[in-house]
């Protein structure tokens, strides 16, 4: 056999093999989908009593009440990063509703030995997730947001400063800030302790970890700030004023029991995407900086 002729060999043995992993890659797609809509049909057969259920619990005026003063209890500690650990953050009933709401395994693209995220709200959930994981997105934005920007006022101020330099001060910004990134992340037995994140997160000025701790679920699992290891406690919140990567969470061991799995709700507190171009043609010098304006 000649050398082209090998070399012509190799090429469509490639290809053969780009075209079976291509192949693959679509069956457990397919497979994932028929597994998710199964899961769906089970579930959904009682999905009018806990929508009802639901309307009864998710009162938008109580939770957020509840919630602001939660975090008005809650310390905020300078060290390793700004951050406080805001702890009952929802009223009894309404965190186990979020409980219930934590999907199964098959509604995540879960790689082996990573932990995974799926947007809130999501495309493809059972009702009762995406009522209720959307109504925890309102939460934040109507309430959390606000409450947070103002306890962690002097440490913003510092913290745009250092990191936005070419902005003017803080308060100055002239932008709206709402939520941003809301994920369920998902980590089961033998997870690496990766962050699931995508996107750009520079402009997250806070970021929430919220513990979605299930009956049974140990303090084991958590996450770490910088040097500070923090335990994997239901109902409670980490947020911090610090970029992103300072956050990691803690693997879960292989040996766990089956099915051990750890589920928190995340969150980013920023501009909007409207405040975030505005915000950067000011650092390309494309918009004057009008100091009479202020951050909303």
């Amino acid at each position: 056999m000649t050398p082209d002729a090998i070399r012509a060999l190799r090429g469509e043995v490639r290809t053969a093999r780009k075209g079976l992993a291509r192949l693959r890659a679509a069956l457990q797609a397919f497979e994932r989908q028929a597994d998710q809509l199964r899961t769906l049909q089970a579930i959904e057969g009682h999905v009018a009593a806990r929508v009802a259920q639901l309307e009864r619990v998710l009162n938008l005026d109580d939770v957020t009440a509840h919630a602001r003063a939660s975090v008005g209890r809650a310390e905020l500690r300078r060290d390793p990063v700004a951050h406080m650990f805001i702890a009952d953050l929802l009223p009894r009933d309404v965190y186990a509703a979020v409980v219930d709401a934590m999907p199964d395994a098959p509604f995540f693209d879960e790689e082996a030995g990573h932990g995974t995220a799926l947007r809130v709200p999501p495309r493809l959930a059972p009702t009762h997730t995406i009522i209720t994981t959307s109504f925890l997105n309102e939460v934040v934005k109507s309430a959390l947001s606000a409450a947070l920007l103002d306890r962690f006022n002097e440490s913003l101020v510092a913290f745009t400063q250092e990191h936005f330099p070419a902005l003017p001060p803080f308060h100055s910004w002239d932008v709206e800030v709402t939520i941003s990134q809301a994920r369920i992340v998902r980590r089961s037995s033998g997870s690496s302790g990766d962050n699931p994140r995508s996107g750009d997160r520079r402009w997250d000025l806070l970021t929430g970890i919220v513990n979605v701790a299930r009956p049974g679920d140990g303090e084991d699992g958590g996450s770490r700030l910088a040097s500070t290891i923090v335990p994997f406690r239901g109902n409670t919140a980490l947020v911090f004023n610090a970029p992103a990567d300072v956050h990691a969470y803690e693997p879960i061991l292989p040996g766990a029991p089956p099915g051990t799995a750890r589920y928190t709700y995340e969150f980013g507190i920023g501009p909007t995407r409207e405040g975030r171009r505005r915000l950067e043609k000011i650092l390309r010098g494309r918009l004057p900086i009008d100091p009479a304006r202020s951050i909303s």
